[in-house]
């Protein structure tokens, strides 16, 4: 990996990887798509979001399982497919 963060705080817990993948923005999705559906997760949405010249789009996917969100973020580099995953979960908070 080339990056991460943990936040634990009295709401939610969430973790982020970031990391580079092979070149192939599509084709990475599609592996992330079929294997968090075979782990059990929904799939939420699928969103390419179009930025202003020379920015890359970016693909984002968000999915669900029980109390977990998981959002993916691909954006296409010179080097390869910069890639983002945040898993977070909210705290159910004491009455």
């Amino acid at each position: 990996t080339n990056d991460w963060v943990y936040i634990d705080s009295p709401t939610a817990t969430a973790a982020k990887l970031v990391y580079l993948g092979p070149p192939g923005v599509e084709e990475v999705a599609a592996v992330f798509k079929s294997q968090m559906i075979r782990s059990g997760w929904k799939e939420e949405k699928t969103t390419v979001v179009r930025r202003p010249v020379p920015e890359p789009p970016q693909t984002v996917m968000e999915f669900a399982k029980g109390a977990d969100t998981c959002r993916v973020t691909l954006e296409a580099t010179s080097a390869g497919t910069h890639i983002e995953v945040t898993v977070a979960r909210v705290k159910t908070l004491p009455h």
